[in-house]
């Protein structure tokens, strides 16, 4: 059986799947999020649809993380 080297990457050479970024939060969509979060019913319907939706991957690790901390902060009371 053919022995199989370790794979070593430098700097430069990172694959290109790990270099697909998605577009930052402008003020404007951050100023949209807070104002759906502070109504009631709906801050919990777009919490599940922002952090398991197919939308912005940067929205949906932060509702991710805040899903996290609710959970632990609920727990723990």
């Amino acid at each position: 059986m053919k022995e199989m080297k370790p794979v070593r990457y430098h700097i430069g050479d990172i694959p290109e799947t790990s270099k697909q970024t998605a577009p930052g939060h402008d003020d404007r969509a951050v100023g949209v999020d807070d104002d759906c979060f502070m109504i009631p019913l709906v801050n919990i319907v777009m919490f599940f649809v922002w952090a398991f939706g197919r939308g912005n991957p940067n929205r949906a690790n932060f509702c991710k993380a805040l899903f996290l901390f609710t959970l632990l902060v609920r727990l723990s009371v």
